[in-house]
């Protein structure tokens, strides 16, 4: 985030606020907050006052602006330099490479061979040469995109002016370059519209006004190609079924030919396969001007606002010739029919029709049947979901209001405004005392900042992977189980061991100690018999780089012999695999039989509710360094680490006194550094007890995530007992979570969500039993809260239904059933000192809740004429 505002900052000495959360899209924040990070980024903006209010020395006159200017000058000397304090330092104009562009590129690695040509001519010789090497720009303009990297050939276009920005410019359209990027393209787009009357830029328009807001982040666009973007392997692109529906042309090109060819869906099929031949690269892609009467519009239905792939996108382009429809494109995206699906049916249906309510009868009628009609020829008809089917139909009545409020008013519905993000924080701003006399307390509801901030913010932080290697210190990287469920056969470590830079393997024989861990011995340091999920680690090559180790893990042979594996809490439930085959109980309150003969309504339903990844900043990294004596000093971002001690003590079969656990920061935990550093952890520990010299296990991201498990998904079935008022009387539910192969936390977990279901309601009648499910998943393990928010999104969605079926507002069935002094939870605690109306009633008031709810409800008013068929 610091590199993004740094950046903006270089740009745009006095952004707008706007700018400021538009350069932040897509950085990640874990812990912190987004809002505190836009708050104080808010002070570079053009809009903000000053935090120091009216001490603000803009207030004070020019003797306090000078006064302040030489003191910061001052602070900033260095050595007998004494610059200005508002000069950036450039980098040194001595060390920039001369020509860089100009001159072609090759760069030989191990694996890799990268050239870098600076012509079209060059890029089609070597395209020839090498039919498999893979053309990129950023994401890439050519085909082969997922193959393997070694051995391999990779042909960058980055330095081809040749097909970077607008190549040609024609009274029918504009070509643009294939490496052009996608903030090059916005450009363009911009300057087209411009320069083009209305009735032909149309097309562009809608790009920017519709596609750019909700499209990747800064640091995406900046260096991700137009053509590459399209040709993406993974995911989806939103531009795709722009192309299609406004009839964009790839211009295609080899050695020896050149094609043109319509974007049409057929291209971009569920298996991503190439539609280029071997020795071709896309030149450019060629995009229409709009005719008169031509109208183009997008949609896009993701999890967020922006920077998420689609649920559900559409592109519609429709022309009108005296007030009929004379051609109309309708294509969609984000369905699993590839990454662009046409309806030429429903599109030739309503050529010819005016545009009202008829045609939108019809049409909603004709896309319905087509989409059933293609969904029937899927091999998973399953992989369209409702939710889909109901955009499809939905995005298409938006696209008919748009265009009849275009026809009558002569413009498309305005969006809402911008509106700068906002919030509220309470604290008390006296001066914070600084005597050693006065307590911690003073500290309480004040901004205290973290004691490590200014390590944070300029990168100076240490974390372990950042720690400088030892000269003799070798990397391990893990192998591990890729089956579900399996007796291992065997390993062959024949081809790894003679990777260049590989010292060794190790294994469960390589355990002096004991090869069983976990918190009751349910896991091993190496599986050597028999893998319960994928994930699980089998040994580790030490090698001289993580690079080096990395390749010859991916040698590794592993023969199995697999077993029915059980990969669902349904499953699991059918099995009875259960860690605790009796279920934990709660109750208090009547027979559920008995309190459920005295409510006026009775629900029953369910909710699954999936796991969630911990995603910490850092990944599980641990070094271990054999010190004298038998003594081992081991590096770790671990939350806990007595487990660490007592994992690493057991395997080498030393004493735990022995065994130094040095934790300096976490790089993110968020519970997922609680017991899972054990898991590459005691491996690198016998590592570097075998071969005697400092190892490093560093997880990548994708390891890491298939290694170490997360929060536990959930299946929670509830009945629910309710009054016409919309009292809650009774609830019975049953919790069932999916704790994986290994027991972990599982029982503590379960107990969380039996705890937390009541909420902060009161409920007279309460049963709550819990199972804790074992699956062939990896282990699951503490996430922040563990199952309390399965629990609160359980009981927060049974008010919401009520709320419904009883047409009562939510918030007063809320209030109503709050927990008050003296209340008695359903684990037994009798409540006092309850502050929670209070509290509630004064974010009702401070957040302007019910005028905002009514303002929300007003905005999303649909016309009556919204057809109930549909």
């Amino acid at each position: 985030m610091v590199m993004s505002m740094y950046a903006l900052l270089r740009n745009e000495p006095r952004p707008t606020q706007q700018q400021i959360e538009n350069c932040l899209i897509g950085n990640y924040c874990r812990c912190t907050g987004y809002r505190p990070i836009i708050d104080g980024f808010y002070e570079f903006s053009s809009a903000s006052p000053c935090a120091l209010g009216e001490n603000c020395c803009k207030n004070q006159g020019s003797a306090a602006n000078a006064a302040s200017s030489k003191a910061i000058a001052a602070s900033n000397t260095v050595g007998e330099l004494s610059p200005d304090y508002l000069q950036d330092y450039i980098f040194p104009p001595g060390l920039k490479v001369k020509d860089y562009c100009s001159e072609e590129k090759c760069y030989k690695g191990e694996r890799v061979t990268w050239y870098q040509p600076v012509s079209v001519a060059r890029l089609l010789e070597l395209k020839s040469q090498f039919l498999k090497a893979k053309v990129v720009c950023a994401q890439g303009v050519g085909n082969n995109l997922n193959a393997p990297l070694q051995d391999s050939v990779i042909i960058s276009t980055s330095n081809i002016q040749e097909l970077s920005g607008i190549q040609e410019v024609t009274a029918d359209g504009l070509l643009i370059g294939s490496a052009t990027t996608i903030s090059q393209f916005w450009n363009i787009l911009s300057d087209m519209v411009e320069q083009l009357p209305e009735s032909q830029s149309a097309l562009y328009k809608s790009i920017l006004t519709d596609v750019k807001p909700r499209f990747a982040c800064r640091q995406v666009i900046n260096v991700a190609s137009l053509v590459g973007n399209l040709l993406i392997p993974v995911g989806q692109s939103d531009l795709t079924p722009v192309c299609v529906a406004a009839g964009a042309v790839f211009s295609l090109r080899s050695v020896n030919k050149s094609r043109k060819l319509l974007v049409t869906d057929k291209l971009f099929p569920a298996d991503r396969k190439s539609f280029l031949a071997d020795d071709e690269v896309v030149e450019g892609l060629f995009f229409p001007h709009s005719a008169q009467g031509e109208f183009i519009r997008f949609y896009k239905q993701g999890d967020r606002k922006s920077v998420t792939n689609s649920i559900v996108n559409a592109a519609y382009r429709v022309q009108f010739t005296d007030s009929k429809v004379s051609a109309m494109n309708i294509v969609y995206g984000g369905l699993p029919f590839g990454m662009a699906k046409a309806f030429p049916q429903t599109s030739q249906s309503l050529i010819g029709r005016e545009w009202n309510e008829k045609l939108l009868e019809e049409g909603v009628a004709s896309l319905t049947a087509e989409l059933n009609s293609a969904t029937s020829d899927l091999k998973s008809p399953d992989s369209l979901t409702s939710y889909q089917k109901t955009l499809v139909t939905s995005l298409f009545y938006k696209f008919y209001s748009d265009v009849a409020e275009k026809l009558s008013t002569g413009k498309f519905p305005e969006v809402g405004q911008y509106t700068a993000i906002k919030g509220k924080q309470l604290y008390d701003d006296s001066p914070v005392a600084t005597s050693s006399e006065v307590s911690a307390a003073s500290h309480c509801f004040k901004p205290v900042p973290h004691r490590s901030a200014d390590l944070h913010v300029t990168g100076e932080a240490t974390y372990v992977d950042d720690m400088p290697p030892y000269a003799d210190e070798l990397h391990m990287a893990v192998v591990y189980s890729e089956v579900a469920h399996a007796k291992i056969v065997s390993i062959d470590t024949s081809e790894a061991i003679n990777v260049l830079g590989v010292r060794g393997y190790v294994s469960a024989e390589d355990v002096p100690g004991s090869n069983v861990c976990g918190l009751i011995g349910e896991e091993r340091v190496f599986y050597n018999e028999k893998v319960e999920s994928v994930g699980q680690i089998l040994g580790g090559i030490v090698a001289d780089t993580l690079q080096h180790a990395q390749i010859a893990a991916g040698l590794v042979k592993v023969e199995y012999e697999k077993l029915p594996p059980i990969l669902t809490i349904k499953d699991a439930i059918s099995a009875k695999s259960f860690f605790n085959p009796q279920p934990m109980m709660l109750w208090k309150g009547k027979d559920m039989a008995e309190a459920f003969s005295g409510v006026d309504m009775v629900m029953e339903g369910e909710m699954e509710i999936g796991g969630q990844e911990h995603f910490y900043m850092e990944p599980q990294v641990t070094r271990c360094v054999p010190k004298e004596n038998g003594e081992i000093d081991v590096f770790s971002s671990t939350q806990s680490p007595k487990f660490m001690q007592d994992g690493v003590g057991k395997a080498l079969g030393i004493p735990f006194s022995k065994t130094n656990i040095n934790v300096k920061r976490l790089g993110g935990g968020f519970g997922g550094k609680s017991r899972k550093p054990m898991l590459s952890g005691v491996p690198a520990a016998v590592a570097a007890n075998k071969f005697r010299v400092p190892v490093r296990c560093t997880l990548e991201r994708k390891e890491d995530m298939v290694v170490t498990g997360g929060r536990d998904p959930a299946l929670i079935k509830y009945k629910v007992g309710y009054n016409k008022d919309g009292r809650i009387k009774t609830l019975d539910a049953e919790i069932y979570t999916d704790a994986g192969c290994t027991l972990d936390l599982a029982i503590c977990i379960v107990q969380k969500a039996m705890y937390h279901l009541e909420n902060c309601y009161s409920i007279e009648n309460m049963r709550v039993r819990g199972w804790a499910c074992k699956t062939n998943h990896p282990s699951n393990t503490a996430c922040r809260g563990l199952a309390a928010p399965h629990a609160v999104l359980v009981i927060e969605n049974i008010l919401e239904e009520v709320s419904v079926k009883l047409n009562i507002p939510r918030h007063v069935i809320q209030q109503l059933n709050f927990c008050r002094e003296g209340h008695t939870t359903v684990y037994g605690q009798v409540v006092s000192n309850c502050t929670l109306e209070r509290c509630y009633n004064q974010v009702v008031s401070d957040s302007d809740f019910v005028n905002r709810q009514q303002a929300v409800k007003q905005f999303n008013l649909w016309p009556a004429t919204l057809l109930v068929s549909a």
